[in-house]
């Protein structure tokens, strides 16, 4: 249980630092331009931020058998949106 607990909360604390880096640079894109858009990213990453924290919380209070049972549909959901907010990131640099 442990390690089940361990790898899921470790990918939901890599997806809040993606998260919280992402809003750093649309906001202050925001800050300079005024844009929208910019508004819209910043709203929609809020979402996701307090999806993950409400997230990463539940992983712990979950009872064991359900974590196990859910395990590879939960770690493909959380690596899946990683990868989605590496590519964000990617976008928001350039």
């Amino acid at each position: 249980m442990e390690v089940v607990t361990a790898i899921l909360s470790s990918t939901a604390i890599l997806n809040l630092i993606l998260i919280g880096t992402v809003m750093r640079i649309i906001g202050k894109l925001y800050l300079q331009i005024k844009s929208n858009t910019s508004l819209g990213m910043l709203t929609f990453l809020g979402f996701l931020l307090i999806h993950n924290i409400f997230g990463a919380g539940a992983y712990f209070l979950v009872s064991e058998s359900i974590l196990i049972e859910f395990f590879p549909y939960l770690v493909g959901l959380t690596l899946s949106e990683a990868a989605g907010l590496l590519i964000f990131l990617k976008v928001s640099l350039d």
